[in-house]
């Protein structure tokens, strides 16, 4: 933006207004459940007789990040547990004169709740139960999850991952074009797609990012003609790359095909979320290596190609060259050791795939005695009808295409020192009353450095360009 002299002054509160509010809105506030991008924990605590115990103390603890979160029962032995990234949790809940009840690996899910019921025993404190827990995830719209395990145990054609929404309810391949998804008939530019809860579609059309225009590339090695190229048009051809955000890099997505709640909007037909992988308190890291050639392929026999040579026609079977290489590998672990993560994904693709442009017609160089007759009394002989053939015949052949594409995804994870979580606890009357959090000051602090490198950035452009941004 803009600002004259004279109006320095009004821009310099605009921004101090937005800013105020940025640190304001920065503070975590508990919630009833999950956003678009995290999970919850929720169940009940009672004893043995079913009855409720208010005041229960119930941790989450990550040990792949150091996350620790808390909440206390609410009167009918109620709790949960919001904002929890997607991942495995060990929790710990503990009663006086009760025994203390851990369950480990309970997972939470992308945009849902996994719900417990914490059944204490009596006993000492110093007594403990450990369980290995498999809570069912819940969630009131219909949706489903695709998990990391399932993302790299799967075989998926191109490492186009949003391809596994197709295992899911109420997801097609769209009719126009496989590349993208339907949800129960409408146009899959109807749909929202956003990763770690940015859009990430295209600014026309409503698809997802990397989706060209016209059909898949996955499609031009297909049987027939018209699809090798041989009909001398391009209107197979794709413009847009095979994918934007690599497979090594997402963690799991969820896909929401139908009565899910305004918390995603934006979309007619279906939603998918997906969260990125990030690092943890162990180095860990992976590669891979895919190869597709159509050496190992036979050759198709209605692939044919005709060529013309100083009055010699010649027709053969061809099988155009086509290799693709996709490699890479991601490596994270912690910067520091429960406070800050690292994570970084590498992904490219070498595919070389000429195009073969030929006359549909075998006979379309062999011209039939009439038509020599009639270019013969228009003073047009052998020669030339032969050089004009020839002239032809160079305008096919083989043209070298490619798509090649790289990818880098490097991002930082981190957590404020002493932190208690997003935890929250209910009372009788369903209200949310918020846990004690150590983050505002250092969320405060953030947003203060934030602003103070805004302006020295501004202030920077104003001693180069002569703006006055800021006073």
């Amino acid at each position: 933006m803009l600002l004259r002299p004279g109006h320095a002054g009004v821009g310099a509160s605009v921004l101090k207004f937005v800013l105020a509010w940025a640190a304001l809105l920065s503070c975590p506030a508990c919630a009833w459940g999950q956003t678009s991008t995290d999970g919850a924990i929720g169940g009940y605590v009672v004893d043995p007789g079913g009855a409720a115990l208010a005041g229960a103390t119930v941790r989450v603890d990550s040990s792949a990040t150091g996350l620790r979160s808390a909440a206390t029962s609410g009167p009918g032995g109620e709790f949960l547990i919001a904002r929890l990234p997607a991942g495995v949790y060990d929790v710990t809940v503990e009663y006086p004169r009760f025994e203390r009840l851990v369950l480990r690996g309970v997972t939470v899910e992308l945009g849902s709740v996994a719900s417990i019921a914490a059944r204490m025993k009596l006993g000492s404190v110093a007594t403990s139960v450990t369980v290995t827990a498999g809570p069912e995830a819940s969630a009131a719209a219909v949706a489903s999850t695709i998990a990391a395990d399932e993302i790299e145990r799967l075989p998926v054609k191109g490492r186009r991952w949003q391809t596994f929404a197709l295992l899911t309810p109420t997801a097609n391949s769209d009719p126009e074009t496989d590349s993208l998804l339907s949800f129960r008939g409408i146009a899959s530019t109807q749909n929202s797609n956003r990763i770690d809860g940015m859009d990430d579609g295209q600014s026309f059309g409503g698809v997802p990012r990397g989706t060209g225009s016209e059909n898949d590339p996955e499609d031009e090695d297909s049987s027939g003609a018209a699809r090798m190229g041989f009909s001398g048009g391009g209107r197979w051809r794709h413009s847009g790359a095979a994918y934007t955000f690599s497979q090594e890099a997402v963690r799991e997505f969820r896909v929401s095909g139908q009565n899910y709640s305004a918390l995603y909007g934006h979309a007619a037909g279906g939603v998918v979320t997906t969260i990125s992988k990030s690092g943890t308190n162990a180095l860990h890291g992976t590669g891979f290596y895919l190869v597709r050639t159509n050496a190992l392929d036979a050759a198709n026999p209605f692939a044919v190609a005709t060529r013309y040579a100083n009055g010699a026609i010649t027709t053969r079977t061809v099988k155009p060259h086509d290799l693709r290489q996709q490699f890479g590998g991601s490596v994270g672990g912690p910067a520091i050791r429960d406070r800050l993560f690292y994570f970084y994904a590498f992904d490219q693709q070498r595919r070389g795939f000429p195009a073969v442009s030929s006359p549909i017609d075998p006979n379309f160089y062999s011209l039939t005695p009439t038509q020599r007759a009639l270019l013969g009394n228009r003073g047009v002989g052998t020669a030339k009808i032969t050089a004009a053939l020839n002239y032809l015949d160079n305008l096919t052949g083989t043209v070298p295409r490619s798509s090649n594409q790289i990818i880098n995804l490097a991002s930082w994870t981190g957590r404020p020192p002493k932190t208690t979580g997003s935890a929250c606890s209910t009372t009788a009357r369903g209200r949310v009353r918020r846990a004690e959090c150590e983050q505002l000051r250092w969320l405060g602090l953030a947003s203060a450095a934030w602003a103070a490198a805004l302006s020295m950035w501004t202030r920077s452009l104003d001693d180069g360009c002569g703006l006055p941004l800021l006073p």
